[in-house]
């Protein structure tokens, strides 16, 4: 059976009793403007925009070697870091929050580098 979405069309199978269902293709991941729709994308997916399945779903398969999706799982961590808070999250990143998401995301890395020694 194929099912489409806005302008995306994925192959998937019935898989058991409970209809759920696996996506045998790696949808593209949509463009982000702001962390929020990461968090979005993350949790909620993005049907209208081809992403069916949320990206904390995605089998293994289809994060392996990916850098847009390590991006995204380094700004999820952080914000699972402050307990899913938008509020802390502010307080600690809010001129980041608003800029760039790539600079965002180096910041991330180094604050995480730092917290580790």
């Amino acid at each position: 059976m194929k099912k489409s979405i806005g302008q995306a069309t994925f192959e998937v199978h019935l898989q058991n009793a409970n209809n759920d269902v696996q996506f045998t293709q790696r949808p593209d991941l949509p463009r982000i403007q702001s962390w929020k729709d990461v968090v979005r994308q993350w949790y909620e997916g993005e049907p209208k925009r081809g992403l069916v399945v949320p990206l904390s779903e995605w089998p293994g398969t289809w994060r392996r070697g990916d850098p847009a999706f390590y991006n995204r799982s380094v700004i999820i961590k952080e914000f699972e870091y402050f307990g899913r808070d938008e509020d802390s999250m502010r307080g600690e990143y809010d001129d980041l929050l608003s800029g760039r998401v790539n600079d965002l995301v180096g910041e991330l890395r180094a604050k995480r580098a730092r917290r580790a020694k």
